[in-house]
C-alpha cells in the first residue's frame, strides 16, 4: 500500500460543504484527496470539468463516494462505473448495502438500490439496466437466475 493513498471524492455538488469537511478528515488520516471544486456554469465548462474529474479518478487509488442520506445521483453512478472499469476501489461515506453481483470474481461494490423480486438479493441500478445482468419486468427487478425462471414460467402457459 502507498504511503499516501490517493482518493477522489465523488458525489453531488449539493453536498459541497460536506465534501470539504470530508476532504479535510481524509487528508488528516493520511490520504491525498482530489475533489471537484467548481460548479459548471456553461455546457463547455461542464464538459471540461467532467473530463477532468474522470482524469482525477484515473490517477486515484480509489474513489470516495459522498452519499449523504444514501443519495447517489446519476453522474456519481457513472463515475462509480468508470472507477470500477478502471479497477479502482469504491469507498462510501455512509454505510450502504452492496450489490451482491460479482464481476470477474470481484464484488460489485455499488450500493444496492433494489432487491430481486423473488430471491430478495440486493441489486444496484447499474446492473438492473445491464441487458446481460439484471432485467426489469413489470417494474420488478430480477437477478439473472430469477429472471430466467420467470421467462421459463411464462413459456409454460
Amino acid at each position: 500500500m502507498k504511503e499516501f493513498p490517493v482518493l477522489t471524492l465523488c458525489g453531488s455538488m449539493r453536498f459541497f460543504e460536506a465534501m470539504l469537511a470530508i476532504a479535510r478528515d481524509l487528508t488528516e488520516q493520511g490520504n491525498i484527496v482530489l475533489a471537484p471544486f467548481v460548479k459548471a456554469e456553461t455546457p463547455a465548462l461542464k464538459t471540461m470539468l467532467d473530463t477532468m474529474h474522470l482524469a482525477k479518478i484515473a490517477m486515484s487509488d480509489a474513489i470516495y463516494v459522498v452519499n449523504i442520506n444514501g443519495y447517489v445521483g446519476e453522474s456519481t453512478r457513472q463515475e462509480i462505473a468508470y472507477a470500477l472499469a478502471q479497477g479502482k476501489m469504491v469507498l462510501y461515506h455512509e454505510n450502504q448495502t452492496s450489490c451482491y453481483v460479482k464481476e470477474n470474481g470481484k464484488p460489485c461494490q455499488l450500493q444496492a438500490d433494489h432487491e430481486c423480486k423473488r430471491c430478495h438479493k440486493p441489486i444496484c441500478d447499474v446492473h438492473s439496466r445491464d441487458v446481460e445482468g439484471f432485467f426489469v419486468d413489470r417494474r420488478f427487478f430480477y437477478c439473472p437466475d430469477c429472471y430466467e425462471r420467470h421467462l421459463n414460467e411464462r413459456e409454460d402457459y
